[in-house]
């Protein structure tokens, strides 16, 4: 792992490059020693005030639902085909 980060890491110096992580938890990559031999810090690429903006729409796009019953796989198979079946 080590050797594929030193790559990425030596491909963006030769070219003159960044590499841009999309997502938010995988800049955190660069800040593990387990995989980053000298963990580095990463500056967030938004601003509080985008990140803010970005939560509300979030909010408003994911809809979290709770369901009563503890379900296995089966169960949990069949849920998820009806409310498929319901927003078709």
């Amino acid at each position: 792992m080590a050797a594929d980060v030193a790559m990425v890491k030596g491909t963006g110096e030769r070219l003159g490059m960044h590499f841009v992580l999309a997502s938010g938890s995988l800049a955190k990559f660069w800040e593990n020693p387990q995989i980053v031999p000298t963990p580095e810090d990463i500056p967030d690429l938004l601003t509080p005030g985008i990140r803010a903006r970005l939560a509300e729409v979030e909010e408003r796009r994911i809809e979290i639902q709770t369901h009563s019953e503890l379900l296995g796989c089966d169960g949990l198979r069949i849920l998820l085909s009806r409310s498929r079946d319901r927003d078709s």
